[in-house]
């Protein structure tokens, strides 16, 4: 552990650091100002999975309200003021992996005296096997302030992931090395809650400390058992705090449609359809579950829901994948979860309370009474298809990533996939209509069959797009790109970063991004 720090008298002092670092001369103590007593000291986190927090602690002869100041080559930033009372033990990010920081920290009494320490700081190194993630423009007038955080992922046995966020600048300012796909990721009061894999929703704090687990398997020390076949995709935070998660069943279905060419021939098959679940986080409890198969047409069919093999191994035994949700949204004002359902090529919404079927957003192809009296009628625009990330927006509106596979539903033709891009749609409860509103394709053409997210930032009217599997066209070119666009027409980046594959051969993907205000 490296530790970095100085020790003040009534004027000024100087002193090393326990490594390595050596540490200016202290700012010139005012006649009765605070002394530091101890301190203050910087430590690096003993956490290796999250080594960009550093401790921050000091001692002072008298209560006081303390700031710190950080400057670097590239950037300045400030944290507090902390009211204290003789004693300050903070933790501290933002720091840039391998850059020197100054930072300053200055203890201010109720008379407005101040003290100043000044220390130096060498944020640890970027690791060997960080992903390679390069940044390309920012506009940070037009942005939306505060940090993007996903989480590249890459196929191999033992594949390093880490969960990552980025500045404005394009620069990381902290990781944490998660070992496994990570797919939904939320912010909490104490830290990041994130989906590993199928199975584990772990919450770790900012010093990659594990401070919570909710598991479909058997729980290390501390950790909650909750009673699924799995968690997969999403899982979010309601109002209440409850959680709302993903889940699945498998079910022995009389007839279901044995070819996409002709769904009308069917015959007896083992079919997984999508649950929601609310679980108490308490307590780990399943509080009500939502099995789609009972609120959707079970005979319905969109593309790829015969040819996944995503379940088999859960099941053991082959099992037509019907729905493959993977998104979830809630409106509290109409108390509606949203699910959008890949292999429908919709996204649904039923009230949490009731559980009536309450909005079919997506191609009306197929639906038959009664639950084609729950479609939205396109009044405007196109439909998207094999849609990820559902985010609601202003006024009610519905963001999807239109990933755009196959562009119709069986038995219609397939359609050749162009691009994939990011859909508004405002729906009109009333006439029960919904119109695009706004949308954007990138110009050079990106086709991201699978993965991919889009979030409103309604602090600048921007909107987040995450291209998260490309198909390259080139050797060179990346397989996942982030943007920031302008919510007009035409839009306009405003932010770019790319994520590329360490070989030809292998893959590098994002399930989603996020820009969280403050990190």
């Amino acid at each position: 552990m490296r530790r970095v720090g100085i020790a003040c008298a009534a004027l000024a002092c100087s002193a090393h650091p326990e490594g390595d670092r050596r540490i200016p001369d202290v700012t010139a103590t005012p006649s009765g100002a605070p002394v530091f007593l101890s301190g203050p000291t910087l430590t690096e986190n003993p956490v290796a999975e999250a080594p960009l927090s550093w401790r921050l602690e000091a001692k002072i002869d008298r209560p006081t309200t303390i700031s710190v100041a950080v400057s670097d080559a590239f950037d300045a930033w400030a944290r507090g003021p902390w009211a204290v009372d003789g004693t300050l033990d903070v933790w501290l990010q933002r720091w840039h992996p391998g850059e020197t920081h100054t930072v300053v920290v200055t203890a201010t009494d109720n008379r407005g005296l101040a003290t100043s320490a000044t220390l130096e700081v060498t944020a640890p190194p970027l690791p060997a096997d960080f992903p390679d993630i390069r940044f390309v423009s920012a506009d940070p007038v037009r942005m939306a302030p505060g940090y993007t955080v996903f989480s590249p992922s890459h196929t191999g046995p033992e594949a390093p992931q880490y969960l990552t966020a980025y500045d404005e600048n394009g620069l990381p300012v902290w990781w944490y090395a998660a070992k496994d796909t990570v797919y939904s990721i939320e912010r909490t009061a104490d830290g990041v809650r994130y989906l590993w894999g199928r199975d584990a929703l772990y919450e770790v704090d900012l010093q990659g400390n594990r401070i919570g687990e909710w598991t479909t398997r058997t729980p290390t020390e501390g950790g909650l058992a909750v009673d699924l076949p799995a968690m997969h995709h999403d899982v979010l935070t309601l109002p209440d705090g409850h959680l709302l998660a993903l889940t699945i069943e498998g079910r022995n279905l009389p007839l279901f449609p044995l070819s996409e060419a002709e769904p009308s021939v069917q015959g007896p098959a083992f079919v997984a359809g999508d649950v929601i679940a609310e679980i108490d986080p308490d307590t780990g409890a399943i509080l009500h579950e939502w099995p789609l198969l009972d609120l959707l047409d079970e005979t319905r069919i969109g593309y790829d829901a015969l040819a996944s093999v995503y379940w088999e191994a859960l099941f053991g035994e082959p099992t037509e994948d019907w729905s493959h949700g993977n998104a979830l949204a809630y409106d509290p004002g109409k108390d509606r979860i949203w699910v959008s359902l890949r292999h429908q090529d919709a996204v649904v919404g039923f009230g949490r309370t009731s559980g009536a079927l309450e909005a079919i957003v997506g191609s009306g192809a197929n639906w038959r009474a009664p639950w084609a009296s729950a479609l939205f009628a396109l009044d405007g625009g196109t439909w998207m298809y094999h849609q990820h990330g559902i985010n609601l927006g202003p006024n009610g509106t519905l963001f999807a990533f239109d990933n755009g596979n196959n562009g119709a539903s069986p038995p219609s033709p397939r359609v050749p996939t162009v691009v994939s891009r990011a859909v508004e749609y405002a729906l009109d409860e009333s006439t029960r209509t919904v119109e695009e509103r706004w949308s954007y394709a990138d110009p050079r053409g990106f086709f991201a069959g699978e993965m991919g997210n889009v979030q409103y930032l309604p602090a600048a009217e921007t909107v987040l797009v995450n291209f998260g599997a490309i198909k390259r066209k080139l050797p060179e070119d990346p397989t996942v790109v982030i943007l920031e666009v302008t919510h007009e027409a035409p839009p306009r980046v405003v932010f770019e970063i790319n994520v590329y594959p360490p070989s030809i051969e292998q893959d590098k993907t994002v399930f989603r991004a996020h820009r969280w205000e403050e990190f």
